[in-house]
């Protein structure tokens, strides 16, 4: 009796792997997308890093918020933890 030879299961295909570089010389600083500038100041926000992994197609869930000033002041630090923050 012969066995049927079964196909090699596919590899999956492995994702690309981007790069983000944030140059930084006297006070300026550039940030560059898979080798190509992205954004250039004197300060990059971390906001635009997050649009630059959206930009380079990296799934990654980011969220923007703020929290309110007056417990800040309060407690005096950000807490370990996310849902510890007071928001507005």
């Amino acid at each position: 009796m012969s066995e049927k030879l079964k196909p090699a299961p596919e590899k999956a295909e492995e994702p690309k792997e981007h790069s983000l570089v944030l140059v930084l010389g006297d006070d300026w600083e550039g940030l560059y997308a898979d080798g190509k500038l992205f954004t250039a100041n004197h300060e990059i926000p971390i906001r635009s890093v997050f649009d630059a992994l959206q930009k380079l197609g990296i799934k990654i869930k980011t969220e923007i918020s703020s929290c309110n000033n007056d417990w800040l002041e309060e407690n005096g630090c950000f807490p370990t933890n996310l849902s510890n923050v007071k928001s507005d």
